[in-house]
């Protein structure tokens, strides 16, 4: 099992239920509560092996190796994904972007979210930089596809932020800084994207069905851990199930 950088990492999963208000304004959403309702014990689409292709958007890039990118790509960060999740999805590299337009990551994120405010009820007005990035991604990505986003980071308050996910109907991505993929970030933002929580906001009867001990369950949902666990049996069926029944869109057989 991969081994996390050493330094402190943060990956955070927002989701929005609107893009824009009539007053322009966001509305943050957060997890849902509601619990987990099937039965995780077996794989019930045990006969499928969906396929997902993944689209690199590579910021700030003006030469860029897309040969050696490509190989890093498939050989490694996709390949430790597909084993991460047990080969239950059939990830594979559909294309690679570069632009050379660029915001650094941390910025993106301050953009987006409010530190002060926690409350579901709180709206957050947008800075111009966030409504840039929205209007960037919805131009660039591509359907059918899931879209990972990469730029630099920097450290902020002495955390490096090296990825997170937006899960909006009509944009959902994953953004993540280049140091992410020394580590587990993409497996653990793919966690999220496929509706995984993380152990510590996910109730204790749903940590049960999810084949998890407790909220501090060292894998590869949780944060600060020395070496990550694998995914239960139970997470694997529960992303297998969410991607198949609920984002038809995204897979192919």
């Amino acid at each position: 099992m991969r081994i996390l950088n050493t330094i402190i990492t943060i990956c955070l999963c927002m989701m929005y239920q609107n893009i824009f208000t009539q007053d322009q304004n966001y509305i943050p959403a957060h997890f849902s509560k509601t619990t987990i309702s099937i039965n995780l014990e077996r794989d019930i689409y045990a006969g499928l092996k969906p396929k997902v292709g993944i689209v690199f958007h590579y910021m700030g890039s003006k030469n860029i190796d897309t040969s050696a990118i490509e190989i890093m790509l498939k050989e490694q960060v996709i390949s430790d994904l597909n084993k991460d999740l047990e080969n239950k999805i059939n990830f594979f590299l559909e294309s690679i972007s570069h632009y050379t337009w660029h915001m650094y990551l941390p910025d993106i994120y301050k953009s987006l979210d409010s530190s002060s405010e926690s409350s579901s009820e709180s709206l957050l007005k947008p800075e111009k930089r966030s409504l840039k990035i929205i209007d960037f991604i919805q131009r660039t990505k591509k359907k059918k596809n899931i879209n990972v986003y990469v730029f630099e980071t920097y450290p902020s308050d002495q955390v490096v932020l090296l990825g997170f996910c937006i899960l909006h109907k009509d944009y959902d991505v994953i953004l993540m800084s280049h140091d992410g993929f020394r580590g587990n970030t993409l497996t653990h933002e793919v966690g999220h994207f496929l509706k995984l929580k993380h152990p510590w906001e996910t109730t204790k009867r749903d940590l049960q069905k999810l084949g998890l001990d407790n909220k501090e369950n060292c894998n590869h949902m949780n944060y600060d851990c020395d070496e990550h666990q694998a995914f239960t049996s139970q997470q694997l069926n529960f992303m297998k199930y969410i991607l198949i029944k609920k984002m038809g869109h995204l897979w192919r057989n």
